[in-house]
């Protein structure tokens, strides 16, 4: 019987080692951008983004959009603001010749300049790396910014997920804070 309990927690070691539970959270500074994005506001619970995803990538496939590289931004901490009343947007970062098919008239769009920013990478596996890197990569930057006095957080957090090239990026902008201004409901 005491190996079945053996074999049970065996199990569960190796299947956090393959979320990246263990992987080291190194912070980098660097450069991205210019990023041309579509996007949809979100007012709620973090939890129900992937709604909005949802929502903004059927109007894009039906417009003809092939999809590029998912993001989020979140404005608020969860910790100090009321759960109904989280900021947020999700969006897709589009090619320039995605970008021109677009009928902008019917979708919210941002070009985002060359910006300087405090990122993370985590690996990607399948959607529980959306639930289990949060948990992980939030606090390795709070405490990166804590300790560097030169690193700021002024504006929302930025989430790009990479899902075909088996990463996520968790930044933090470091200037053009305007720029992460998306919030239409202000």
């Amino acid at each position: 019987m005491w190996w079945l309990l053996g074999v049970g927690c065996v199990s569960v070691l190796l299947f956090l080692w393959y979320m990246g539970y263990w992987t080291k959270l190194k912070c980098n500074i660097h450069t991205a951008g210019p990023l041309l994005t579509v996007y949809e506001d979100m007012r709620g619970p973090y939890m129900h983004i992937g709604k909005t995803f949802v929502s903004l990538q059927n109007k894009l496939v039906a417009d003809g959009i092939t999809l590029g590289n998912a993001f989020a931004i979140f404005y608020d901490n969860p910790a100090t603001v009321a759960s109904a009343d989280l900021r947020s947007v999700a969006g897709y970062i589009l090619t320039p010749e995605q970008f021109r098919k677009l009928p902008t008239d019917k979708y919210l769009t941002k070009d985002i300049p060359f910006t300087k920013m405090l990122s993370i990478e985590f690996p990607y596996r399948n959607m529980l790396s959306f639930i289990l890197a949060p948990f992980l990569v939030y606090p390795r930057l709070k405490m990166e910014i804590t300790r560097n006095p030169r690193l700021v957080h002024r504006s929302g957090s930025m989430e790009v997920y990479m899902v075909e090239r088996g990463k996520l990026m968790y930044c933090i902008p470091q200037e053009n804070f305007d720029v992460f201004n998306y919030a239409k409901s202000e």
